[in-house]
């Protein structure tokens, strides 16, 4: 089963906003490892540094990333030059994501994906 979450923040600090983005979406539970994170990030921001703060804090996962004027997120439209959005897609060890000119998700074990 696919497990969604999102989140969003107004942190200037590419890293403290993926601290704060996990402790939305998360709290106290320890985040899965991989799968896949989408991050919208208002031109501030550089994108290098908000993937390397994911791959820091959860080594296998799959980043995809935008820059952008501006996001929506639970608490409404963000156009400030330091907000972040960020949506995570996790399914367990059995979730491929395939990302090229579309996204596809795709839930399935090793063997049903290659036959």
């Amino acid at each position: 089963m696919l497990e969604f979450n999102s989140a969003s923040v107004r942190i200037a600090d590419g890293a403290r906003a993926v601290d704060e983005c996990l402790e939305i979406m998360y709290g106290d539970r320890t985040p899965p490892d991989g799968g896949l994170w989408i991050v919208n990030a208002v031109i501030g921001h550089k994108l290098e540094k908000i993937a390397s703060a994911v791959r820091a804090r959860i080594p296998s996962a799959s980043v995809l990333g935008s820059s952008c004027g501006g996001i929506v997120g639970r608490e409404g439209a963000g156009e400030s030059m330091t907000h972040m959005a960020v949506m995570t897609v996790n399914g367990g060890r059995n979730t491929r994501s395939l990302v090229g000119t579309r996204l596809f998700l795709v839930s399935a074990s090793p063997a049903e994906l290659f036959r």
